[in-house]
């Protein structure tokens, strides 16, 4: 392995078709994480399942329907896509996708 891997993330959110149906909302969305040079690449993909009264899941569908995906949602797909993309390179033999905290 080279001694410096840097890591690039992409996530997009919807990666294909919404789906309403009442009371519930489903998202599909698609992870990527490469390393340079690359030695890693990563692609996780899933559905966001959220889940209230039917104002408040149309008003969402609408929203992300205009592309204005809330940041809240955009947030918690990260902060687990990147936990398990952690846990992967540990079991790939890869340095984890986190910085590295350099002391001078």
């Amino acid at each position: 392995l080279p001694k410096e891997l840097s890591f690039q993330t992409q996530l997009s959110v919807p990666h294909g078709e919404v789906v309403i149906d009442g009371t519930t909302l489903k998202i599909p969305f698609i992870f990527n994480l490469l390393s340079s040079p690359l030695v890693v690449s990563i692609t996780l993909r899933g559905v966001i399942l959220v889940e209230g009264d039917e104002y408040e899941i149309s008003k969402l569908y609408k929203l992300i329907e205009s592309k204005s995906i809330p940041q809240d949602i955009l947030n918690v797909v990260l902060y687990h896509t990147l936990s398990e993309a952690i846990i992967l390179s540990k079991e790939l033999n890869v340095p984890p996708p986190i910085p590295v905290i350099s002391s001078k």
